[in-house]
């Protein structure tokens, strides 16, 4: 009898090391939406990650509804980078029928492994992107300024020349 074993592909829901850090800078946040505690929700998209940020639960805890998530990673070399994180969202009270809308943008130094590295560089991550740096052109680096300074030249020989 022959028995065989399917092992599915990871799971498109399961985080990374570099969506843990994520959760990670979004806690160091939470001071500045409030002073308070409260609990953090957001829409389907947004549950692998919540469900890895701690509960603080309670009858009346205000809620943070986060409308719009995004962090975006630069790589300094070696292990080294930047994560930018930007969210949006509304901070909603007991008993209050406005919500608050808040919005916080801040830089994280963060370590990236070898996995990270390639789920960013192959956009395979869900949660962050990385930041292309702009590869500059043979034109924009040399000719465009070099072709600058001989106008200017020319100007300034034409102003002379016409002045004479």
């Amino acid at each position: 009898m022959l028995l065989f074993v399917i092992v599915p592909k990871a799971v498109r829901c399961q985080v990374s090391h570099i969506d843990s850090l994520l959760v990670e800078s979004l806690g160091e946040l939470k001071p500045s939406i409030a002073s308070t505690p409260f609990v953090v929700s957001g829409d389907s998209s947004l549950q692998p990650l919540l469900r890895l940020m701690p509960e603080s639960g309670g009858p009346s805890v205000p809620v943070f509804y986060i409308e719009n998530l995004s962090a975006t990673v630069r790589d300094e070399g070696l292990a080294s980078a930047r994560m930018f994180v930007n969210v949006q969202g509304a901070l909603v009270r007991a008993g209050d029928p406005v919500a608050r809308p808040r919005s916080m943008s801040r830089t994280f130094d963060v370590v990236l492994v070898a996995r990270d590295r390639m789920l960013l560089e192959t956009n395979q991550d869900r949660y962050v992107s990385l930041e292309q740096a702009a590869q500059q052109s043979f034109w924009s680096s040399t000719l465009e300024p070099v072709l600058v300074v001989i106008g200017a030249a020319v100007i300034v020989a034409l102003f002379f020349l016409i002045r004479s």
